[in-house]
Parts: C-alpha cells; structure tokens; sequence
C-alpha cells in the first residue's frame, strides 16, 4: 500500500484454533503504520504508530465477540456522577469509523486515540468540565453531541459543544468562553451547557498527541445540576453481521437493559423496506453486558440490509441504525448422490435468490462431456440428472453463474 492508504483482509478461522500475529518492520515510516483485528464489533489486538516486531498476539479462536472497545462510541462508558474520572486512551481509533465530515463538526482531524462516555443529568442546571492531560504539553481536544432522548452512536450531527484548539493543556467547558465551538487557533475553552433533567449527551475526548498518556476529567456542576446513570431501556452498543459460507450471522450487544422484552430481526433488500425473519428473547433487566446471536439461513445474493426492532415489555420499540451484509454465495448442503450411482445423480443446495446456472459435467481428462442451464429459485433445491450415456468412472460437476463464479463442484463416480 502506498502513503495514506487502508486495506481490510477477513480470515475464517475455526473455533479453539491457536491464533498467532507476528510483525516484521518491512519498510521505512513504521510511524505511519497502524493495524488490529477484530471480532465482530469487539477488538482483539492493535499495534503502532511503530507497531512491535516478532510475535504480538497469541490467543484461542472463540466465536463470541468481545464487548467493544471505549475507542469507539457504542463501547462508550457511562458517566454516574460528578466524581472525578482518571482515564488513559488505550486505543487508536476503535473497530468503527464514528467520526465522519457529517458529525465531527470543529474537529479538524477524524479520531486519533480517544475515549467515549455517555452521560445524563439527573437534574437541571449548568455543566462545566475541565479535561487536565498528565503531561501539560499534550493537546487534547473534546467534543459533546445532543441533547438526545436515548444515546445515539455515532452522532448524527454535529456536536452541540466542540474545541480543537492547538494549545496543549487544559481544555474543556467554561462560564468565562465566548464560544459554542473552536477550531484549531481558538480558545481551550468552550461554552458551558444548561441542562435538563433526563437528556442524554454523548463525550468524545481525543488524546491529539496520541502520547499514551492520560488525563483528569472534571465536572463543575452549578444551578441544581448532577448527573446520574439511571437504566435506560436498552443500551445497544454493538451490532454487526458477518456473512458465512450457507448464511448470514447477526451478532449485537447490550450494555444494559430495562423492561426489555425481545429484538425482532428485519431484513430489506433495497434498504427501504424490511421484513420481519426472525426473533430473539432480550435478557429483561440487567446492568451487565449482554451478547446475542441470530442466524438467516437464507440471505439473498448481494447487499442485504437488517436491523433490529426492540420491544419494551410495556409495547415501546425502538429501531436501530442499518447493518449492510454483503452475501455472494449459493452453496451447497451436501455431495453428489448416491456416490457411486448407476442411473441418476442428486446434488442438494441452498440458493440465495432466483438465478440461472451453468451445469457442466467432465470426465476424469477434464474433457466436457455435458452442459445445461437451469433456473433455481431461491430456498433449498435438488438438482437431478440422469447419468445414462455417461461411461463408467469419475466425473466432475461443476456449477457457476453466467459470470463465471463457481457455486459448487463436486466428484462422483459412474459404475
């Protein structure tokens, strides 16, 4: 890759394997290089700028996510009170890009090594807070987004409070700023926030030296306010889809949950209307982490869209962003059949959406010795052929689309 460039490689990797990461520095600007691996939404290891050399990672294959990271805003943690809060940015820029043109607002760079945090006031007033890096010479640079009636990841907007100034130090909300937001030569201090009880905002701090070090968060809350973590009804932190060899795997998380009843799975075609597949139990109540899992056996060829449904127990739902899965796969369920065979041969499949496809049959020289097209419609489908004419041996089956992807081969032996 070339300066500035990004590049993602997926792995499939069977469950209890050893999983090893080894790094070689090949090549000058290893201060320009950066790398992890995820699972799902949770991340499992990264390195650099100037990532370690020899062996980095050593871990067991498990197919459950790990809960995401503080780097990215559904990892997020929730503010409980007006106690002082010690932190480190232990990440670069998390597993997801939350920071685009049409959310970031003054902050002139996309995320660095920074930390989310939710907070609510549980009564009205004026918020301050002072952001103190452990080494007065780092820059760090905030941002606050809402009012919201629930936690919205990633912000939707611009933020409602926003400083990029340059000059390292202390940093944060102030009565004596002049200004909602700053850009890079401004002031450290932004505006202070009047508050309302049960409003929910969304804090992303970025460490802009990404030093590694950390900082003090403090709150200067005047007029009656406080800040509270109360349950919301669901906290919804994480929600991927990975698409498999005959499916598609759902997998989301929760942070916690309130008078929570069950997810309803939705699936579009074309991102605009969706179609209930499926349903899933919530845990109910909880205050911990929850993981859940859901399996479409039949996605359709190309981008599918899903998204979640949640379903208080007092009837309230509530929908969430848009995942987009790309599947590219008709599969089969099985082998040719009966192998060996003396009249007929079966070959059963799973077919992702109605298509065409090319069958051709060749003898053990590669020589073709058959061809037909057929139409399948979408579900599961048997294919059946008659194999007289055909000498005895082996024989290949080979089934792809008008494009040339392959879909199946399979060997089965004439008597």
């Amino acid at each position: 890759m070339s300066t500035g460039d990004q590049d993602v490689a997926y792995f499939n990797v069977p469950s209890g394997q050893l999983v090893q990461v080894s790094y070689t520095a090949a090549g000058g600007a290893q201060g320009e290089i950066s790398y992890f691996f995820h699972l799902g939404a949770g991340l499992l290891y990264e390195d650099g700028p100037t990532p370690g050399t020899g062996l980095r990672y050593a871990n067991f294959a498990t197919c459950t996510p790990p809960s995401p990271p503080d780097s990215d805003c559904w990892g997020g943690a929730s503010i409980c009170s007006s106690q002082q809060i010690n932190d480190t940015p232990s990440h670069n820029t998390g597993v997801k890009t939350d920071l685009t043109g049409d959310n970031r607002g003054c902050l002139g760079a996309e995320e660095r090594q920074g930390t989310w945090y939710v907070f609510s006031p549980s009564a009205s007033g004026t918020i301050e807070f002072t952001i103190a890096p452990a080494d007065p010479a780092n820059d760090y640079d905030f941002a606050v987004w809402g009012p919201y009636a629930s936690a919205v990841c990633p912000p939707s907007s611009a933020p409602y409070r926003c400083n990029y100034s340059g000059t390292p130090g202390n940093t944060g909300l102030s009565t004596a700023a002049s200004n909602d937001s700053e850009g890079a030569g401004g002031s450290v201090w932004s505006n202070e926030m009047t508050v309302t009880t049960g409003q929910i905002y969304v804090l992303y701090i970025s460490n802009f030296s990404r030093s590694g070090l950390s900082f003090t968060l403090s709150w200067q809350l005047t007029n009656g306010a406080s800040l509270d973590c109360t349950l919301l009804p669901v906290e919804l932190t994480a929600f991927d889809g990975q698409p498999r060899d005959k499916d598609v795997l759902l997998n989301w998380t929760t942070g916690s949950e309130l008078n929570s009843s069950h997810f309803n799975v939705e699936r579009s075609i074309d991102g605009i209307s969706f179609t209930p597949i499926g349903m899933v139990a919530a845990q109910g109540n909880t205050g911990t982490v929850s993981h859940y899992g859901f399996v479409d056996p039949q996605p359709a060829i190309g981008v599918n869209y899903y998204r979640l449904e949640q379903v208080d127990t007092d009837g309230n739902t509530k929908i969430s962003e848009v995942e987009a899965v790309v599947f590219r796969r008709l599969v089969s369920t099985g082998a040719p059949y009966p192998n060996p065979t003396m009249d007929r041969i079966n070959l059963d499949m799973v077919v992702g959406a109605d298509r065409d496809v090319l069958i051709t049959t060749m003898d053990a020289s590669g020589r073709t010795v058959r061809t037909e097209r057929m139409r399948f419609a979408a579900g599961e489908q048997r294919y059946q052929s008659s194999v007289a004419g055909l000498d005895s041996g082996w024989y290949e089956l080979l089934m792809t689309f008008d494009d040339g992807e392959v879909l199946h081969t399979g060997r089965f032996m004439v008597q």
